[in-house]
Order: C-alpha cells, then sequence, then structure tokens
C-alpha cells in the first residue's frame, strides 16, 4: 500500500510537449525518508505471529515457504525445498543460477551449470555425447 503524495503524470505530452510515437512508463513512488509499514508486503507488524511475515495478504512462515523463502516472493523452484530462509536443491541435484539440476543428464547443464549439448547431442553420465 503506497502512502504519501505520489507524482502521475498522464502522458508523454504532459511531460515532453509533443511527442510521436514514444511510451513513457512512470512509477510511483514515496516520498524520502517515508517507510512503508510493511503491512501489504514483507512486513512483521501485520498481524502475524513471531517469525511470520506478510506476503500478499497471508501470513507465512519465510523459513520454511517455498514461495517466500526468505522474503516475499523468492520462489525456490522445481526440485528445491526452502530450509532456515534458504533455496536448497534436492539429493542429486546442483544449484546453478538457473535452478536446480542433475548435471549427469541435464542437456543444457551437463557436467557443469550452463555448459548446453550441441545440436543433435545428448547428455549422458556428465559428458555431451551424440544422440
Amino acid at each position: 500500500m503506497m502512502r504519501g503524495s505520489t507524482l502521475r503524470l498522464a502522458g508523454c505530452a504532459a511531460l515532453l510537449g509533443t511527442c510521436l510515437g514514444c511510451s513513457l512508463e512512470l512509477h510511483e513512488v514515496g516520498l524520502p525518508g517515508e517507510e512503508d509499514g510493511g503491512s501489504e508486503d514483507g512486513g512483521s507488524d501485520a498481524g502475524c505471529a513471531d517469525e511470520g511475515l506478510a506476503c500478499s495478504g497471508d501470513c507465512i512462515d519465510p523459513t520454511r515457504d517455498p514461495d517466500n523463502c526468505g522474503s516475499c516472493g523468492t520462489v525456490c523452484g522445481a526440485h528445491a525445498s526452502c530450509e532456515t530462509g534458504e533455496c536448497v536443491c534436492g539429493t542429486g541435484f546442483t544449484p546453478c543460477p538457473a535452478g536446480c539440476f542433475r548435471l549427469d543428464n541435464d542437456r543444457l547443464n551437463c557436467g557443469a551449470c550452463e555448459h548446453a549439448c550441441a545440436v543433435g547431442e545428448t547428455c549422458r553420465r556428465s559428458g555431451c555425447a551424440p544422440e
């Protein structure tokens, strides 16, 4: 919930005079020094018990919630769980920038994160091989 004054502009013409084919994206921002009380997202003062965190109107446990792991909106993804507020890959899976993968048979992460096999190859035992 945004509190305080915000700035809204009607469109390009209001800011730039005459503007053809432009697009302008504006975001609401609070005034300097204004704090969001956290009642909508990320606050602990929204009636949540103990270590609970208010995310999208729900009280969650950020130490175990895989859709809000450690903070609101931090999703662990496939083959991962949330443990003590950190996303942890399941047994046999390796943490890579794009998620958790089995490096022994994943064509896009073969033997190492982000090491993709070429067209016509597959990943076997952590190495690229002809299909």
